[in-house]
């Protein structure tokens, strides 16, 4: 008698298993009773049938895409789902992209710091506070007499000019609980429009919803409970304007000095290495290459329905 070998008995119940499945195509409903020959012979299949249905009616395809995906067939995909989904399979592939990335990509996420800094330095090297000086000088708040409360609340700066006369300032001011690191930062910008040649004093009203906050409050107290950030962005002196905008900073550092994340981190990593992905993009785009060179046409299906069940639930949500 001849023998079998394991490997061999294996291929026998696989091809066995994905032959009860119906090779017809996804955009067509089963019978009863092929659904139930195929739970029977795989059990994973009832959940991808439910899956796929919902996926399917959430994307309306048009019929020109049902006619180009007509052969992807519910053995097809469930073969190409399985491969997508078998851990063991791929563990060993994500562990050695996870190492290429560790190896190559990893140098340009750690320069950050570095490309941030030679910013810095570029900005304080062109700021605009040698123009002026602009410092918190104190609070004015006045209370409604019949009720309480606050009813007019301005907080004040004094400005200097450093380099004689200037005709027009613009300046933003942010604060954040010290406490918070500088989460909840609130920013407020200003305008001094008159010509100032010595200090002048300016107020600006402050937010209506954030007025009761500054009740009874100092700058000594509130240089003692707040981070304070003042940064001049326009001035206009002899005739001439100086603008922020002109030193031409990335808009991906501005974010990342605003917010340090994950996210931040990555944009600027980008302007080290344009080619530059973060370790789970690099692996998945790794995986994702070798899933289109497995089954294209399954890919390309997969790739629709994601895009077109995820924008259908969106435009539902905004309709």
């Amino acid at each position: 008698m001849k023998k079998i070998s394991l490997f061999s008995l294996l291929a026998v119940i696989l091809l066995s298993s994905c032959s009860s499945i119906p090779n017809k195509s996804v955009f067509e409903d089963l019978t009863t009773d092929e659904l139930a020959k195929a739970i029977k012979s795989d059990d994973g299949f009832g959940d991808f049938y439910e899956s796929m249905h919902g996926l399917i009616a959430l994307s309306t395809f048009s019929e020109v895409q049902k006619a180009q995906y007509k052969d992807v067939t519910y053995r097809r995909l469930y073969k190409y789902i399985n491969h997508e989904t078998d851990s063991a399979k791929w563990a060993p592939k994500l562990e050695k992209w996870g190492k290429e990335w560790d190896e190559t990509l990893a140098n340009d996420l750690a320069k950050v710091e570095e490309k941030s800094e030679y910013w810095l330095n570029y900005k304080a090297e062109n700021s605009l506070s040698r123009f002026a000086k602009v410092e918190l000088s104190s609070f004015y708040i006045t209370h409604y007499s019949y009720i309480g409360g606050v009813d007019d609340a301005y907080i004040c700066f004094n400005i200097t000019p450093t380099e004689g006369t200037i005709e027009q300032i613009k300046f933003t001011y942010s604060y954040s609980y010290k406490i918070n690191n500088g989460r909840g930062k609130k920013s407020h910008r200003c305008i001094y429009s008159t010509p100032i040649t010595g200090t002048r004093e300016g107020a600006w009203e402050i937010d209506y919803f954030e007025k009761e906050d500054f009740d009874g409050m100092t700058v000594s107290k509130f240089l003692q409970n707040y981070d304070l950030d003042i940064e001049i962005t326009d001035v206009r002196k002899d005739g001439k304007n100086y603008s922020l905008d002109d030193l031409n900073i990335p808009e991906v550092i501005t974010a990342f000095w605003e917010e340090d994340t994950p996210e931040t981190r990555d944009e600027v990593a980008k302007l080290v290495n344009p080619s530059y992905k973060n370790r789970e993009t690099y692996i998945s785009d790794k995986k994702d290459a070798e899933m289109k060179e497995y089954d294209e046409l399954c890919h390309s299906f997969q790739t629709a329905i994601k895009e077109k069940s995820i924008g259908n639930i969106l435009k539902g949500l905004f309709d």
